[in-house]
This record gives structure tokens, sequence and C-alpha cells, in this order.
């Protein structure tokens, strides 16, 4: 299995647990949030674990050309593609869940 597919799987497996958390604690605030942006939420942590174990990588173990292109091209997918369309679905349920919070404030 190569580097990246392990760090994935790891990754992936964290994300599922943070994401049963969020979504138990914002429970217990009485905070409601739309389901599809828990997924946002836990997409971007996800993208952003990966990220950094995968420029750990490339900073510390990486040695081969083809392990610094696989790593790149890992990098442009996530973190330019795929983090920016959840970054983008999440800014509407997000302000959402803001502007109610803030109305219980006052």
């Amino acid at each position: 299995m190569s580097t990246i597919k392990k760090i994935t799987k790891t990754e992936i497996e964290r994300a599922s647990i943070i994401s049963a958390e969020l979504r138990s604690n914002l429970n217990k605030a009485s905070i409601c949030i739309e389901d599809d942006a828990i997924t946002d939420l836990r997409d971007i942590y996800e993208i952003c674990s990966i990220y950094i174990k995968l420029m750990d990588e490339l900073v510390l173990d990486t040695t081969s050309v083809e392990d610094i292109v696989e790593i790149f091209k890992h990098i442009n997918n996530d973190l330019y593609i795929h983090l920016s369309y959840h970054c983008k679905n999440l800014k509407k349920p997000l302000q959402k869940v803001l502007d109610s919070l803030d109305k219980t404030k006052s």
C-alpha cells in the first residue's frame, strides 16, 4: 500500500470519529446544523489532515521523483479542488447557524 493510501485511510477513519463527536457536541449545545454541513466540516477536517501528513511526507521522507509527483497530484486534487468545493457548500449553512446564535444572544 502506498504511503498516500495509508495516510488517506487513517485520516478518513479519524474524520468519521470527529464527525460523530461534532454532531453530538452540537446536539448537546442545541445547535441545529444541516447534515450536509456536518459532512462538509468532516471532509474539510479530513482534507486538511491529509494535507498536513502529505507535507510531512514531502519534507521528511520523500526522495523519489515519483513520490513527489504523486504527492503533488494528490495535493492538487484534494486541496485545491475538493477543499474549495466543501468551503463553498459550507458558507450558507454556517452563516445560518451564526445568525441563529446571534438571535438567541439578543
